[in-house]
């Protein structure tokens, strides 16, 4: 079955109760975190960095200042955070376990691998030899500044911050945050419709017609 640019897909076990709790804990506060995204119309990001021959970089993205964005890094923890029950992940994983079916399997798998931020990640930064994570990068900020102040983790931020630049530390943790949340709201868009009244989910057919030139 198509539905304009989506083919629609059967989830072929029944999710159980507990499942559904979390997946619509996840929805809601998907919702949430897609509405605020929206409000701060953020537009396209813009800048550029050099690195140095010292192994440093130089440079930043044109974003709005940090505090700016509290209440969405508040609400991105709550899909982000391992021990949360509407984490990304885990929810992606109970439509992918119960689908029985390797097209939603694989898509799911993509969706998670997509809140990777390609930027951060491409290899052009790393820090003395090892590229940068936008997951350790998330994680660095959330419990050594946002959330928490882990001495550890403000180690690990202040050494990164003495390579980066301050600026140029924020902005790349400002884009792993975004791209993270980019993922997580196409991941709300398939399964917002689903119920357990309604045991389906669009995949886009492009992804489909992929799969099968591989």
């Amino acid at each position: 079955m198509t539905r304009n640019k989506f083919i629609i897909f059967q989830i072929n076990e029944t999710i159980k109760p507990e499942e559904w709790h979390r997946i619509d804990i996840f929805k809601e506060r998907a919702e949430e975190f897609i509405a605020s995204l929206r409000k701060l119309r953020i537009g396209s990001i813009t800048g550029s960095f050099k690195r140095k021959e010292n192994g440093t970089y130089l440079g930043s993205l044109t974003i709005p200042p940090i505090n700016s964005f509290k209440g969405l890094y508040i609400e991105l923890r709550l899909l982000y955070a391992v021990g949360e029950p509407s984490n990304y992940k885990n929810i992606a994983n109970i439509i992918a376990k119960r689908s029985g079916n390797s097209i939603i399997q694989k898509f799911m798998g993509h969706l998670v691998r997509s809140a990777r931020s390609s930027l951060v990640e491409d290899g052009f930064f790393n820090i003395k030899g090892r590229p940068i994570s936008g997951e350790k990068l998330i994680d660095l900020w959330f419990n050594a500044k946002i959330f928490h102040s882990d001495d550890q983790k403000r180690k690990e931020l202040g050494k990164m911050t003495a390579l980066l630049s301050d600026e140029g530390n924020k902005s790349l943790f400002f884009l792993a945050v975004y791209d993270a949340g980019i993922a997580i709201k196409n991941l709300y868009f398939i399964i917002k419709d689903m119920s357990p009244d309604n045991m389906t989910v669009p995949i886009p057919v492009a992804f489909v017609n992929g799969l099968k030139n591989e």
